[in-house]
């Protein structure tokens, strides 16, 4: 059964909490009392390298995250310029032209196939 939040911080919970745990380390200190100095350097070193090897599991697990926050950024940015680049095509219709000369082209083009149309339309309507 998991503890709630409000049961940490009640009264009688902590005070149980602190009974419980101060009798816990009461006794481990007393033991560590009667060990030895080769004893002692043993347990610091087994705690150290549990800790050193605790931390190096974590660093990976930062590492693989940020490598998959990062892949997950470089698709999400390379569909967005192919959804631009799918709405917005850029071809190149007067290779060589200025920006200025191909705009200029481009609306006589316009121009001259509106007239066209619009010539054509009246030489419907004069034939029938």
């Amino acid at each position: 059964m998991p503890i709630e939040y409000r049961q940490w911080i009640s009264p009688d919970y902590f005070e149980t909490f602190c009974c419980y745990y101060g009798s816990l380390i009461r006794t481990h200190s007393q033991k560590d009392l009667k060990m030895s100095d080769e004893e002692a350097a043993v347990k610091i070193q087994s705690r150290y390298k549990g800790f050193r090897v605790r931390k190096e599991i974590q660093d990976k697990k930062e590492e693989e995250a940020a490598t998959r926050i990062q892949a997950n950024f470089r698709g999400h940015k390379a569909r967005k310029e192919l959804a631009e680049k799918d709405q917005f095509p850029e071809t190149d219709d007067c290779p060589g032209y200025t920006d200025e000369e191909a705009a200029a082209i481009k609306i006589q083009a316009n121009f001259r196939g509106h007239k066209t149309r619009k010539d054509l339309a009246s030489q419907g309507k004069t034939s029938q």
